[in-house]
């Protein structure tokens, strides 16, 4: 039997925002946070094993993401992922922050679900 770790990471990922969603509705904004921050690192994890890149730190996830997929262009964010995941460390967990934080971990996720389904579709 063969594992898809791409497929698990990401499958984990979609959990992870589940986890943000019930958190909000029940008014844990730091644990939303928290679960949409992991969502994203989880998600850019996925990414990176699947072009071949090594990864070991959050950090190292972070930098790499952006340096093999943004700044080059092949995976469109409307900013850099440091940035993306990095509001994190100069917001308050307010509920009016968690619930942004959710959207853009939700979208975040929903960019590279669709990118990584047309490459399956291309590669059939």
């Amino acid at each position: 039997m063969v594992i898809d770790l791409v497929a698990t990471l990401l499958f984990e990922s979609e959990e992870k925002i589940q986890n943000a969603e019930i958190a909000v509705q029940s008014g844990k904004w730091a644990d939303s946070i928290y679960h949409a921050y992991a969502s994203m690192i989880n998600t850019a994890k996925a990414v990176l094993i699947d072009a071949e890149i090594k990864t070991n730190t959050q950090t190292g996830i972070v930098s790499d993401f952006d340096k093999e997929f943004v700044d080059k262009g092949t995976i469109p964010l409307a900013t850099s992922f440091s940035a993306l995941v990095n509001q994190i460390k100069d917001s308050e967990p307010t509920a009016e922050f968690a619930e942004k934080y959710l959207a853009d971990a939700r979208s975040f996720y929903q960019t590279i679900y669709e990118l990584r389904s047309k490459e399956l579709t291309y590669d059939l």
